[in-house]
């Protein structure tokens, strides 16, 4: 690649041999730059390329160059709704924005100035909920201060509802304290925040539907056991009595499991008796997840202890660890 001049360079992106085109952008890129007019011929490049190997190399190759020469290549690559389904060459898209997510946000987020460029395939279905999700996690205040940029930026409500669940399965059982004001205010602006979300901002409306929804008998049980889950995570003493109903009802195991482990966040003497009551018409796993809870605090355990003295379980129901 050292033996490359500026005009054997240019003519080789252009030969008629796709294997020529392929390791020509390879070895261009291997020194991590390149002059801004080869730059700018590998922009051009992918916007009329042919073949897959090709645009697979410019994908790859972007990612090593500089965030200014790098992602205008990705940019083009972006609209090529032909490569949507390809095994490497979203990820490889991915891969190189990702990369200059931290040093070069603003070019990240150029990436998607026109409204145009989020109705793309590959941005929907590859790069959106990725992108917010990789802000989210972070957690650093600029990072954040992104996220909000997106959702401002996001043309229709689609998009931010693409936006939010990058966003929220970031934040899966994380405080939203930290959370900047302007970030904040966008998320309420959006209108895409789910009912999770509202509820682990504890707004008033939103945790008063939590607590009926997770009360309801007939519900739809993901949405059950998403809200008996946030429970756990936050303190909302009101859900105790939707937690406590949960495991003595009819709930299936895996609900009850969860309403078991959210109990735990509530120092309650009345919980642990309804545990202890309930416990020997739960299933194994489930009393496995009562006795975690229950050994989670000495007066809990010692409740335990209590009801079995007195036969109300038995000793050896209780595993010996």
């Amino acid at each position: 690649s050292g033996g490359f001049d500026e005009e054997f360079a240019a003519e080789a992106l252009e030969h008629e041999d796709a294997f020529v085109r392929m390791w020509t952008v390879r070895l261009l890129c291997d020194d991590r730059k390149v002059s801004d007019s080869i730059a700018d011929q590998l922009a051009v490049m992918a916007t009329g390329e042919p073949y897959a190997q090709v645009r697979s190399q410019l994908a790859s190759s972007a990612r090593r160059l500089p965030a200014a020469q790098g992602l205008p290549i990705v940019k083009h690559l972006l609209t090529r709704s032909e490569d949507e389904d390809d095994v490497h060459i979203p990820l490889l898209l991915w891969w190189a924005i990702e990369t200059n997510a931290g040093e070069a946000r603003e070019l990240v987020l150029a990436l998607l100035e026109e409204p145009d460029a989020w109705e793309l395939p590959i941005v929907q279905r590859h790069i959106l909920a990725r992108l917010m999700r990789r802000y989210a996690a972070s957690g650093s205040r600029q990072d954040l201060i992104m996220c909000a940029k997106l959702l401002q930026q996001a043309p229709s409500k689609g998009h931010t509802d693409e936006l939010m669940q990058g966003f929220e399965e970031a934040f899966q059982g994380r405080s939203l304290a930290v959370l900047p004001d302007e970030l904040v205010e966008a998320i309420d602006k959006s209108g895409s925040a789910s009912l999770v979300l509202q509820v682990r901002q504890l707004k008033p409306d939103a945790v008063k539907e939590a607590l009926t929804l997770a009360a309801d008998a007939g519900g739809d049980a993901a949405q059950k056991l998403a809200l008996l889950q946030i429970f756990g995570e936050i303190d909302l003493p009101a859900s105790v009595e939707v937690l406590l109903g949960t495991i003595s009802g009819d709930a299936g195991d895996t609900l009850k499991m969860a309403a078991l482990t959210s109990l735990m966040r509530y120092d309650e003497p009345r919980v642990a008796a309804a545990i202890t009551s309930a416990f020997p018409s739960l299933s194994t796993d489930a009393q496995a997840a009562a006795l975690t809870a229950l050994a989670s605090r000495a007066a809990w355990s010692k409740v335990l202890l209590t009801a079995v003295a007195a036969g109300e379980v038995e000793a050896a129901s209780i595993p010996l660890d």
